[in-house]
């Protein structure tokens, strides 16, 4: 942050209705924050300019007028609970709940409307227009009701993804678990009576940089490990085996998963 960049909370309310945040905590759990000379620079573009005071004022009342006149992508609110909606979306309302039933009704004179009970991500239909109206549950759910209160206590087994090894008979276990062995445990797990299921992360890591390989530093959060992939489940066994064979080199189970080779084993076989 340079001295001529002073904190200035007008800059900051714009820029949080805009939508930019300017807080957040690093890996390494380092408060850090966007310094007020990159929130003017994000501003200016997206079409609202922060030079100065007036800029800024100038800017909000344009940006709270746009907000108003339109529904936002996702409005969020908690089961049986008041959403409150923007300026536009008055007169009647029908909203379509992820199992098809449906409620009508008339917004609120203070612009709010009653959540449906069920939670989901449901759908709202006003005048204005339509928008997905998301559900939370007001509290997670107890062990008595995830077991219907049948069973004193629940159980589950915990698993590393990639610790996990196929039948020794079923092709491309690549000497790493992949879903197809998550699969298995998971039909084990249920026929001796288990209740859930915990499995360590499966988001995307570094296609460029494979030995990156702790589950727990992704590259994204927003898609899947590819190398956990079971090409059997989409081929079938006997291609796979077919291709398998063509490889110069298989990767083997070893006390140590390769996943280079790894890698390079999936991407040929798939």
């Amino acid at each position: 942050m340079t001295a001529t960049s002073a904190g200035d909370p007008a800059l900051s309310a714009l820029a949080a209705k805009a939508g930019i945040a300017e807080h957040w905590t690093d890996a390494r759990q380092r408060p850090q924050q966007v310094s007020p000379d990159t929130l003017r620079l994000l501003l200016e573009g997206m079409g609202l300019p922060a030079g100065n005071a007036h800029d800024i004022r100038d800017s909000d009342h344009r940006l709270g007028v746009e907000l108003g006149a339109r529904l936002p992508p996702l409005l969020v609110a908690r089961s049986g609970m008041a959403a409150f909606l923007p300026a536009c979306a008055r007169g009647r309302y029908r909203i379509v709940c992820e199992s098809g039933q449906t409620s009508d009704g008339e917004v609120a004179d203070d612009g709010s409307l009653i959540a449906p009970q069920e939670p989901g991500y449901h759908t709202l239909h006003l005048a204005c227009g339509q928008t997905v109206l998301a559900v939370a549950p007001r509290q997670a759910p107890g062990l008595d009701d995830l077991t219907d209160g049948v069973r004193p206590r629940g159980w589950g087994l915990c698993a590393q993804v990639y610790s996990l090894r196929r039948d020794a008979d079923q092709p491309g276990d690549g000497g790493y678990g992949d879903f197809g062995a998550v699969r298995e445990l998971a039909v084990a797990a249920a026929a001796q009576g288990a209740d859930a299921l915990a499995i360590s992360p499966v988001h995307a890591m570094f296609a460029a940089q494979p030995q990156r390989c702790s589950p727990y530093a992704p590259s994204s959060r927003l898609f899947l490990n590819t190398l956990y992939a079971d090409p059997a489940a989409i081929v079938g066994d006997d291609v796979l085996r077919r291709a398998l064979a063509e490889l110069a080199a298989q990767p083997r189970p070893t006390a140590l998963i390769d996943w280079p080779s790894a890698g390079i084993c999936l991407l040929y076989t798939s």
